[in-house]
């Protein structure tokens, strides 16, 4: 790509683009965008425009660089143009797009970067916590008006919650207005991350003398529940509930170094930090068979009664 915009936040140096691969344009063949980092130091994620000039010189879509076939002919640079679609020089980068239509959103956390290709009318982009599998956001590119369209994240807003971005790619209709988005539950990560989970502790459950939550375990559901949650079963006197006192909201407990800085202290313990509250509708594993996403027994949370002391 060599560098452009020399000893600015416009500056582009290697040749790399965070991609698995191009994004064409919607109605040009002969255009394709990919995502980048622009400046020194501190890094903004840009969209590239490349169009390739057929029919300009000798540019007749035979400069390769490639012997699969034989001989290898020289790549013609000159029949390429590149343009910085986001130049962060004008407060265009993707970071400063996606907060302005999500303000919530903060570059310093959710650090990575990469966008999926596909032909169509946007780039889906996802900003991860450093690493896949993570806390993440998602973002969708217009290339046509340069604008961020539309902004979600894998773990606040339903419908996903309490999620980590396994990955994202665009559905390839005539425009790639539907994505598939690949959705975790919070797990361990590596790297100095600490961990995703977000714990509770059990403190009674009703009608039981201990803690325990057995698989085959049920007591009534009581009245008054919303109409979706009856609709799965939990009408008022049917045994598919059970009632558990918890010690308060969840809580990282093994927080990172940038979770500590990002999240708001429990009034648990100084060192755990909360992401969000729970509240009805949101899923909570019982880990007392081990952490898994699979293999653990999961609840629905169908009614919240806040007791004395919960934070």
């Amino acid at each position: 790509m060599g560098p452009l915009g020399a000893g600015s936040v416009d500056q582009i140096s290697g040749n790399r683009c965070n991609a698995p691969g191009p994004s064409w344009h919607p109605t040009d063949a002969f255009t394709w965008y990919c995502l980048t980092n622009s400046g020194i130091g501190p890094t903004f994620p840009v969209v590239f425009k490349f169009t390739y000039k057929f029919g300009v010189g000798s540019c007749d879509g035979r400069e390769w660089n490639d012997i699969s076939y034989g001989t290898a002919v020289a790549e013609n640079t000159s029949c390429m143009s590149q343009f910085n679609e986001t130049p962060a020089s004008a407060g265009q980068d993707l970071s400063s797009k996606v907060k302005a239509v999500d303000p919530r959103f903060d570059a310093t956390y959710f650090t990575g970067v990469t966008g999926p290709g596909g032909f169509g009318k946007y780039i889906i982009v996802e900003f991860p916590v450093q690493f896949q599998d993570s806390m993440a956001y998602m973002a969708y590119y217009d290339v046509t008006t340069k604008n961020i369209v539309k902004v979600i994240d894998s773990f606040s807003t339903w419908p996903m919650r309490w999620g980590t971005d396994h990955g994202a790619l665009l559905v390839h209709n005539s425009d790639s207005t539907w994505a598939a988005v690949s959705i975790n539950g919070m797990k361990t990560n590596g790297g100095g991350r600490g961990t995703d989970y977000s714990y509770m502790r059990v403190v009674s459950v009703a009608g039981r003398a201990d803690r325990d939550l057995p698989f085959n375990y049920f007591t009534p559901c009581p009245g008054g529940l919303a109409q979706q949650w009856q609709d799965l079963g939990a009408t008022p006197g049917a045994t598919r509930c059970a009632q558990i006192t918890v010690d308060g909201q969840p809580r990282l407990e093994h927080p990172s170094a940038a979770d500590q800085a990002k999240w708001p202290v429990s009034p648990l313990d100084p060192s755990y930090r909360v992401i969000q509250n729970l509240v009805v509708g949101d899923s909570f594993m019982d880990l007392g068979n081990g952490f898994s996403n699979y293999g653990s027994e999961v609840f629905i949370v169908v009614k919240i009664s806040a007791g004395v002391g919960t934070s």
